[in-house]
């Protein structure tokens, strides 16, 4: 029996009108074809007939229900049945791309299987790597060889892959059973292949760095010919100034010869310094006897120097000297100071009774010496007055915001039962702000109001003093632009921590929420 690509081949051939000899089958045109015209072995077409040469996408030019039309180079698209009109029959490879068959996608004009194409592995031109192949849609390297960043490589043996995707080899390395081998007998320290046997960055184990000239022998650091190791370097203890004769003796102002310091004419060495003892102040006279307090050393002795007195040990300008003002153990007071060897009050400060004060700011000297300011006024620019924040009533300064004498205004006292807050004299914390307040209620962890429904409220809450945490308000779900108000004050709605509310009013709070959009929206001042 001939083969259903054979018989696919020649059936295109007769379509396109050429001869069945090229495509190396029969001629014989009978057995492509049963009794009723269609091609043998096809599946039925859902209407139309076969017309060879025919032009359009499908059927023939007298039937527009549809049937098969060959695809050009030998049947190539021939893999969608029947359909109707121009939207039916096999369509060529042009316009589109051909439809495929169930799993298969369109690539490039031709049908292709998603899974197992290695040009289009799970998708169109997702090619594979060399070496790879595709399985259930997956570019996989053969057996012993890893995906690493779109190649496969033997992680065995790969410099640069080995072991794992991205760990490279050091340079002079071998890559070896997926482990990193240094030539010899060396070893890996950091990216690098070293001999720790003579490297003085690595002597003997990784990081252990020999002292600076020195050298490495056998693992172990050591200095080269006579110079031993003093902190971090290798030095010459016969010649080196700073390790004269041993580690950190030094040998500063002389030279170091054979390992002692030599000083030069009319100094001495002291303690590895060479020092002139007629007017060195760290060795005066003798070595070891430092001048101190601003003394000076001459021809060996400690003395104060031009322009000061010795004062019990101390040299002091007399002229400006706090505790030796003119003359030695004379202190100015506190609010005095030295000045031309006496003791005189600062600039812009009066002395009144013997005392230096600023009149500036003095409620006791407000100007002058003989102005006090009364009660509790202060003296602000040499006048007596009250600071920002309060009024001056009958010469005292007072808060109009708070004070039940002065509410609002000297003079305007609030009744019995009243507070002044805000200015204003209240009864309870809504008085002014809501008229017929609800009462909020104390829940487990505060007083709780929720939920709040669409409608506006106004809430009174006393005895709001929480021990455990601050006096704070919290809420949620403030949908639909409703808006809080504490105390007849506009406050942010916040969650979680809530805002820290000020001082009651009246001994509360007034808690007024506008209307909104969310029927469970609430509020809480917690005491906890």
């Amino acid at each position: 029996m001939r083969s259903w690509s054979c018989k696919l081949g020649v059936l295109a051939l007769l379509l396109a009108g050429a001869s069945t000899a090229a495509f190396g089958c029969s001629s014989d045109k009978s057995e492509l074809f049963d009794s009723s015209g269609a091609a043998a072995g096809t599946p039925p077409a859902t209407g139309g007939s076969v017309t060879a040469g025919t032009p359009g996408s499908g059927g023939s030019s007298a039937d527009a229900s549809g049937g098969s039309q060959a695809a050009p180079q030998g049947g190539a698209g021939l893999i969608s049945s029947g359909g109707s009109g121009a939207s039916g029959g096999l369509s060529p490879g042009g316009g589109g791309g051909p439809v495929c068959e169930s799993g298969g996608v369109s690539c490039e004009g031709k049908c292709i299987d998603p899974l197992t194409s290695e040009a289009h592995c799970g998708g169109c031109q997702m090619t594979c790597p060399a070496r790879a192949s595709c399985e259930a849609g997956e570019c996989s390297c053969r057996d012993d060889e890893s995906l690493c960043f779109g190649r496969c490589v033997n992680t065995l043996t790969n410099l640069e892959n080995c072991g794992d995707c991205g760990v490279k080899c050091p340079p002079r390395a071998d890559c070896s059973d997926g482990q990193c081998l240094c030539p010899d007998d060396e070893t890996i320290c950091g990216a690098e292949c070293v001999d720790t046997e003579t490297d003085v960055a690595n002597c003997g184990v990784c990081g252990k760095l020999c002292a600076v000239g020195g050298v490495c022998v056998d693992g172990d650091c050591g200095c080269p010919d006579e110079e031993i190791e003093c902190g971090t370097e290798c030095v010459d203890t016969t010649s080196d100034e700073k390790h004269c004769g041993d580690c950190d003796q030094t040998c500063t102002g002389g030279t170091c010869t054979d390992g002692e310091c030599i000083c030069p004419e009319e100094t001495e060495n002291c303690d590895g310094v060479c020092a002139d003892l007629s007017s060195s102040v760290d060795h005066c006279g003798s070595c070891g006897t430092a001048c101190v307090n601003g003394e000076v050393c001459e021809e060996g002795e400690c003395v104060c120097p031009p322009g000061t007195t010795d004062c019990d040990g101390v040299c002091a300008d007399l002229d400006v000297d706090q505790n030796h003002c003119g003359e030695c153990n004379n202190s100015c007071e506190a609010s005095k100071i030295c000045g031309a060897g006496e003791c005189t009050c600062r600039p812009g400060d009066l002395e009144c009774d013997g005392v230096c004060i600023n009149p500036s700011t003095d409620p006791e000297h407000c100007g002058s010496c003989e102005t006090e300011c009364p009660n509790n006024l202060n003296c602000i620019d040499a006048m007596c007055g009250c600071p920002a924040g309060l009024t001056d009533c009958q010469q005292t300064c007072v808060s109009l915001m708070t004070d039940e004498a002065h509410c609002g205004g000297c003079g305007k006292m609030c009744g019995d039962e009243q507070d002044c807050f805000g200015g204003q004299c209240v009864r309870t914390p809504c008085d002014l702000l809501c008229s017929n307040p609800e009462q909020a209620t104390l829940a487990e962890d505060g007083f709780r109001m929720e939920p709040l429904g669409l409608g506006g409220h106004c809430y009174e809450v006393y005895d709001y003093d929480p021990t455990e945490t601050e006096r704070r308000v919290v809420c949620w779900e403030f949908n639909g632009n409703r808006q809080l108000r504490v105390n007849g004050v506009p406050t942010a709605c916040q969650i979680d921590d809530g805002v820290v509310l000020g001082e009651p009013r009246a001994g509360g709070y007034c808690i007024q929420v506008s209307p909104g959009g969310a029927n469970f929206a609430g509020v809480l001042l917690p005491t906890r």
